[in-house]
């Protein structure tokens, strides 16, 4: 799988935006971050979107921890094994279903934000079906990310539709394409 951003009339390689790229599953959960901002602080700042999305995953994996320990503590269990690390930085390898007649779409996701356009940031995001490969595939425009509280008062961000207050943040990126390599994907 590569991806391939063409720069747009309003990217400033002097004063670069923040940026981030990840994969989603089905159900919108935060699978894997593939690119993170340098500096993550401003980063997460800058991209309330992304930094949401990895909140939700960082605190499902502390739970998962906890719930672990509590497990093994309760079983008297003497050692707990985890999957071996992979040196892989193949999103394949993490998203690819078991089953190849379960499909098992994921999305891949881009946010961009410029510092100092006093403009949100933008969503770009491509849904991958396993079920129905394609070899191309466009980064479609989603959104922009704002804050709201659900009925219960947690926090909750939605999408929502570019409107006429854009402008520079639209030409930080011309276009983005995903090519996805099926013949290489049994080489080594």
């Amino acid at each position: 799988m590569a991806l391939t951003v063409r720069l747009g009339e309003g990217f400033d390689s002097d004063k670069p935006p923040y940026f981030a790229v990840w994969l989603e599953n089905a159900s919108f959960y935060h699978i894997k971050t593939l690119h993170a901002p340098k500096d993550e602080t401003k980063g997460r700042a800058a991209l309330p979107y992304w930094d949401f999305k990895m909140r939700g995953w960082e605190k499902a994996k502390r739970e998962a921890a906890e719930a672990d320990i509590d497990l093994a503590e309760q079983a008297g269990v003497d050692a707990i094994s985890g999957a071996t690390r992979t040196s892989s930085f193949d999103p394949a390898d993490y998203v690819l279903p078991s089953d190849s007649e379960v499909p098992m779409p994921y999305r891949l996701l881009i946010e961009i934000d410029q510092p100092g356009d006093d403009q949100p940031s933008l969503v770009y995001s491509v849904e991958i079906d396993n079920a129905d490969p394609r070899a191309f595939q466009l980064l479609e425009l989603v959104g922009y990310p704002k804050r709201e509280e659900d009925e219960d008062g947690k926090e909750v961000w939605e999408l929502y539709y570019v409107d006429e207050r854009f402008g520079s943040a639209l030409e930080l990126i011309d276009s983005a394409l995903l090519t996805i390599d099926r013949g290489s994907e049994n080489k080594e």
